[in-house]
């Protein structure tokens, strides 16, 4: 069952002969990978069964206008974009060109394509390294600040009810103090008919020296979807990173997020919001590396449950020897709406060095019993009172989101989501 979907699979490389050094190594590594299950470590409360027993193909080419793509929820932001549809660069749908400051380019290869990733470790991203053949790298000019974010929209368009899968592949490299905001939107059109589909996207972002680099990646995809995504850093010296990850759509879900601080003096901020419904589950997997002196990170993952929905977070900080005066903090939290809903939190420290300053801790709860008694005690009814503090519980990580129309958007979502949530945003 394995081997047959790693062939099928493949089967977007059309000429294994052709295929430059790294895509070669990257497609033996595959082939010689095995699928995890849950006797994996790293994936024992993830269950690929459904995933292994879908017949994948490699997305086929779809058309959108204009018109169908400003349709799609979240697509259409008013920032700058680049459109890509079944992972197929869209000239026709992109004014990426109308960034000041950030230059785009096609995916190729690139002399730092790979520096942030480790493709041979991960039998997902091994696959993308090997079968990705469209993708951007962003670039914004030592020296450049950008005001203006760039919007990348991965775009999946099932069709014919056929399984697909596609590779989406970005790197994102930061000139010297340059400063740069990049939202990397991952969405669904045409999934509405519950056609499955599998999403394999690999972003590298490369930090240098003195380098401000926000990331947003918002998934938003149909209940249809497979989402197995990887996000990989590495800053140099008095960098700083923050990535904001919003997760509100797919059956099942899993963000690999891998940030290194390798500079003394570099700064990272981990944001995550996942809304869990139905019997969707989304599974976060972090690992932050602090490999030199003088850094700081933050990361706070919170979680809203409902129905018999699942949710899993892993979060890993490695400080490594050499790493002193290091101040770091993760936070894992978690809001169950219903007894069916369920969690499995895992915050973890590893640390080599003896001169840090390193916290952690994971909560899982109901919601607050005394605040709903003091929200009604003022005349306001249940239902707008617990959307005002399911709202109050995701705002940490919403309000922290710097482009306005992103976070407005979100703001709506979750209002129109949440019961009496009109009455709720008036009072909030």
């Amino acid at each position: 069952m394995a081997d047959d979907l790693k062939q099928r699979l493949l089967n977007g490389i059309q000429n294994a002969s052709s295929l430059s050094v790294r895509r070669k190594s990257a497609l033996d590594a595959f082939r010689g990978m095995q699928f995890p299950t849950t006797k994996t470590e790293e994936w024992r409360f993830t269950n690929l069964r459904n995933f292994l027993q879908t017949p994948f193909e490699p997305a086929p080419e779809a058309r959108l206008s204009l018109d169908e793509l400003n349709a799609v929820e979240f697509a259409d932001l008013g920032f700058p974009r680049a459109v890509f549809v079944n992972g197929r660069y869209a000239p026709e749908l992109s004014n990426a060109e109308e960034a000041d400051g950030i230059s785009t380019a096609p995916l190729n290869e690139d002399a730092e394509l790979g520096s942030a990733d480790e493709s041979e470790s991960d039998i997902f991203d091994a696959l993308n390294a090997a079968i990705a053949s469209e993708g951007v790298v962003v670039r914004a000019a030592p020296g450049k600040a950008v005001e203006t974010p760039l919007h990348l929209v991965y775009l999946t368009s099932p069709s014919n009810g056929s399984p697909a899968a596609c590779h989406p592949r970005t790197l994102i490299a930061a000139g010297g103090n340059s400063q740069l905001t990049v939202i990397e939107s991952h969405l669904s059109c045409g999934g509405s008919n519950g056609a499955p589909y599998f999403t394999n996207p690999v972003t590298e972002i490369v930090c240098q020296r003195g380098a401000v680099v926000d990331h947003y990646k918002l998934q938003a995809e149909a209940e249809g979807g497979f989402h197995i995504g990887s996000t990989r850093s590495r800053q140099e010296r008095d960098s700083s990173f923050a990535t904001h990850t919003i997760t509100l759509g797919a059956g099942l879900l899993r963000n690999n997020l891998t940030a290194t601080l390798d500079g003394p003096g570099a700064s990272a901020t981990l944001h995550a919001f996942y809304l869990a419904t139905g019997n969707q589950h989304v599974d976060h997997f972090t690992t932050l590396v602090h490999a030199r002196e003088n850094c700081n990170s933050r990361e706070v993952y919170k979680g809203v449950l409902d129905d018999a929905s699942r949710a899993v977070f892993h979060g890993r900080i490695l400080v490594k020897q050499d790493a002193q005066d290091t101040d770091s903090y993760q936070q894992n939290e978690n809001l169950l709406l219903t007894k069916r809903a369920r969690v499995n939190t895992k915050p973890q420290l590893e640390i080599y060095a003896d001169q840090v300053k390193c916290s952690h801790g994971a909560t899982v709860g109901e919601l607050d019993e005394e605040a709903m008694f003091y929200l009604r005690s003022r005349c306001i009814g249940e239902p707008a009172a617990r959307s005002l503090l399911i709202y109050a519980f995701a705002s940490e990580v919403i309000d922290q989101i710097k482009p306005e129309p992103l976070r407005s958007k979100l703001q709506d979502e979750l209002f129109a989501w949440l019961p009496e949530g009109a009455a709720a945003r008036e009072a909030f």
